[in-house]
């Protein structure tokens, strides 16, 4: 079913509940319209918000495959982000590089299948979200690049956690999501701090 039909749908509900005025069917046809659109927009957001799956770039290293424990807090945006790996039981990972970047790369660790990646976005007000993801492939893309396959199974913010793990495996990677929040507000993230 298209938008028009719904919309058709709609008013005819409404024209069989009340009497419109006339010149005012054209108002809430736009309203109608206005209304679906936002509804779309949510649900997109939602969807993506939720989504099962997300890819990160990793690089392939002699080692195997790597990310960067990166980011910071930018005042000129008033908000930050941060992403940051730990091993299967939530455990620091082996550090093949280190960068100097104020907000930006930190720590090259070597990832394998069952880790774990923890993305924060914070905001001026101190509020945190966190994304907490679970490597379950590599792929490969065009030009020569490489990137995780990670299944989603945390979400949290200021007023709501979702998880699809059990609490002992929250508890156990506790110190990856408090470190990765604590990143994400951090305005100089030169010396990298993990608090686990």
């Amino acid at each position: 079913m298209n938008q028009e039909e719904k919309i058709e749908i709609l008013l005819s509900s409404i024209q069989a509940s009340i009497v419109i005025p006339d010149g005012q069917e054209q108002a809430i046809r736009t309203a109608l319209v206005d209304g679906l659109l936002k509804l779309a927009q949510l649900d997109a957001g939602l969807k993506k918000a939720v989504s099962p799956y997300r890819y990160y770039p990793v690089e392939l290293l002699r080692e195997g495959y790597a990310v960067w424990n990166c980011g910071g807090f930018c005042p000129d945006k008033n908000k930050g982000s941060a992403l940051m790996a730990a091993g299967y039981d939530g455990s620091l990972l082996k550090v093949v590089r280190t960068n100097k970047e104020k907000n930006g790369k930190h720590v090259l660790c070597l990832v394998y299948q069952g880790c774990f990646l923890a993305e924060a976005k914070s905001y001026r007000d101190g509020s945190v979200f966190v994304d907490l993801y679970q490597i379950v492939g590599f792929s490969s893309k065009a030009g020569g690049t490489f990137e995780a396959k990670c299944k989603c199974l945390y979400n949290s913010g200021p007023k709501f956690v979702t998880t699809k793990m059990a609490n002992e495996w929250v508890q156990r990677l506790s110190g990856l999501i408090e470190s990765v929040s604590y990143m994400s507000l951090k305005e100089d993230n030169v010396s990298t701090e993990y608090r686990w």
